[in-house]
């Protein structure tokens, strides 16, 4: 559930109306996980729902890392970029959060409504240049980050920020305890387990070469019996000129990565391979 929608302006609206009504007696708990980026979404007047949709269909397919996307939706967004806490205060803010990024960094998720953004304009600017698509996006959401970078639009709250000294947030589950929660089912049918050290990334492209590599070394030095488990996040891009054509196809990361190890490990009765996404839309 990557694109917002009407509804995702009225669940915000919704929410501020709730959260502005808390005093400084109210405790304030706050439950995040994936998909809260989208569901809860109130773009700045400037840009709107339309540009908001475009802005982030087109940082979809250029295969941008989440940590990147919410750092340009902390720029325009009423509500992202700890803007939801400020709103809260003087009531305390607890967040919950169920990270679905790699690195289980607090303002990455659900666009971090509650806790200070370090990020600012000038780096959601750099992002999306960095993909390509600077020149692509909505006019209007160019012309308020640019505004933004010169100083005449106020930053998100930043760490230190006096309005979130009462605002606290941990995560409580995240990629990491997945990699375990499979590790431990794994050794419950009896099979030899090897975790990544760290999470994998990249286009996935690289990440079959690098998969089918570590699955030839075990095939090669193993008992048959193995398993490797890792988390992460791949990326996959899309052709512009595709976007054009209106020939994106359907499917997410995981499918992608999936078919393009089934056709690498074609007539290989060794090996076996599970791409699962945790969050978002993947394909039929």
């Amino acid at each position: 559930l990557a694109i917002p929608s009407g509804g995702s302006i009225r669940a915000a609206d919704e929410v501020v109306e709730l959260v502005d009504e808390r005093g400084e007696e109210d405790l304030l708990q706050v439950l995040i996980s994936g998909g809260a980026s989208a569901m809860l979404c109130s773009p700045v007047k400037e840009s709107g729902l339309e540009d908001t949709i475009e802005l982030t269909e087109r940082m979809l397919t250029a295969g941008m890392s989440i940590q990147n996307m919410n750092i340009v939706r902390a720029h325009l967004d009423r509500v992202k970029g700890g803007r939801l806490a400020v709103v809260a205060a003087p009531a305390s803010v607890l967040t919950l959060a169920l990270s679905d990024v790699v690195g289980d960094k607090l303002p990455a998720i659900g666009g971090g409504p509650t806790v200070a953004d370090p990020s600012r304009y000038k780096d959601a600017i750099t992002s999306m240049k960095k993909v390509q698509i600077w020149d692509e996006i909505p006019a209007s959401v160019r012309e308020y980050l640019d505004a933004g970078q010169r100083g005449e639009i106020p930053e998100s709250p930043k760490p230190g920020d006096a309005r979130l000294s009462r605002a606290f947030a941990a995560v409580v589950g995240g990629p990491r305890t997945l990699l375990r929660a499979a590790a431990r089912s794994a050794r419950t049918m009896g099979l030899r387990v090897r975790c990544a050290t760290k999470p994998i990334e990249g286009p996935v492209e690289d990440l079959v070469e690098k998969y089918m590599a570590r699955a030839g070394s075990m095939v090669r030095s193993g008992t048959g019996r193995e398993v490797f488990v890792a988390v992460g996040e791949p990326t996959v891009q899309i052709a512009h000129d595709m976007i054009k054509k209106g020939k994106v196809g359907k499917g997410g990361r995981s499918q992608h990565l999936s078919l393009l190890m089934a056709q690498a490990m074609a007539g290989d009765e060794h090996m076996a391979f599970l791409s699962a996404g945790t969050d978002g839309t993947d394909g039929p």
